[in-house]
């Protein structure tokens, strides 16, 4: 399964609710005995260095606007 868009609002930005998420989306994969990996940005990776999560590489990002 897939777990995408993983967003706090701001108003609960700092109050736990983004941790609460992410352990949340642990514990199922955990059940489930699925592997857990995730594309974050440069905003959200602490979080998810909290918990375990560690940087393995680089997504390429391409601008196709101009002629794409």
């Amino acid at each position: 399964w897939v777990l995408m868009h993983m967003v706090t609002h701001p108003a609960h930005r700092g109050k736990g609710a983004a941790g609460i998420l992410v352990k949340w989306g642990i514990e199922q994969a955990e059940r489930d005995g699925v592997p857990a990996y995730l594309e974050a940005g440069v905003m959200g990776r602490p979080i998810y260095e909290r918990y375990g999560f560690i940087q393995v590489g680089e997504l390429l990002e391409v601008d196709l606007k101009e002629g794409g």
